[in-house]
């Protein structure tokens, strides 16, 4: 079975590994439990916007449809 970074980029992992490394130093998932879900991800992306781009924008978007 292949893992499901296979289809990535060099580029596209070091970013992934970048948001999971941001989400571990705010504490984890469980920081952001009570958030509903669809608050959830704007919570995480939203504290880096010069990384994960701004409200609306097609970075921002892709952000959402990778997670």
């Amino acid at each position: 079975m292949a893992r499901p970074s296979s289809g990535l980029t060099g580029e596209e992992q070091k970013q992934i590994r970048g948001l999971l490394n941001d989400i571990e130093l705010r504490g984890g998932i469980f920081v952001f439990k009570d958030y509903h879900k669809s608050k959830l991800l704007d919570r995480l992306l939203g504290q880096r916007p010069q990384l994960y781009g701004l409200p609306h924008s097609q970075i921002k978007q892709t952000w959402q449809q990778r997670t």
